[in-house]
């Protein structure tokens, strides 16, 4: 993840979970479908393990945009989907 938001998870109809984790020392920042992400606003993504997990209350199968603090920031992603 760097300084400029970008997608870092596609639109996914199949997902049924997601856990995004920071593995940086910075903030990072997440929006939803096409909204873009911007550093302070979103939802925060705290530095060093800090993570989101989806869950029934933000439940999305949208896009999902990050930004970052600083360049080259890593993110783990764990997305569960259904398979037919």
């Amino acid at each position: 993840v760097d300084t400029a938001s970008k997608e870092v998870v596609a639109e996914n109809y199949n997902r049924v979970g997601l856990i995004l984790t920071n593995l940086s020392t910075g903030t990072m920042y997440i929006a939803f479908g096409t909204n873009a992400a911007v550093v302070g606003s979103g939802i925060p993504v705290l530095p060093s393990g800090g993570n989101f997990s989806m869950d029934d209350y933000i439940y999305t199968k949208e896009a999902v945009n990050a930004i970052a603090h600083s360049n080259n920031s890593l993110l783990a992603i764990q997305e569960f989907v259904v398979r037919s």
